[in-house]
């Protein structure tokens, strides 16, 4: 019998192990694009990310999660604009901005 309750809780903490690790595991995403003439790369990796690159173009980068977003700073043609926040369940989006 105790053999057996051995048996039992070692395969209880096993799958309590894998259910926690799949809950909490974030999906990864990665994604580059190139709009209005720029390098786009936003996505999702434990965090969400979204930087910009435009190489005649004043820019700016936003990355939001459920509860806030994070814009960057402007930034100078031929540099990147970086923004990052953490990843949440739902809600992560990205935006670029040039002008």
């Amino acid at each position: 019998m105790r053999i057996r309750g051995r048996i039992i809780s070692t395969a209880l903490a096993a799958g309590a192990l894998t259910a926690g690790a799949l809950l909490s595991a974030a999906p990864a995403s990665a994604y580059v694009s190139y709009p209005e003439g720029g390098t786009w790369d936003y996505g999702n990796s434990g965090r969400t990310w979204s930087d910009y690159h435009h190489p005649s173009k004043l820019h700016r980068s936003t990355a939001c999660n459920s509860y806030t977003c994070l814009r960057s700073a402007d930034a100078a043609r031929g540099s990147w604009s970086r923004a990052s926040v953490a990843w949440t369940v739902t809600g992560n989006t990205w935006y670029y901005y040039n002008y």
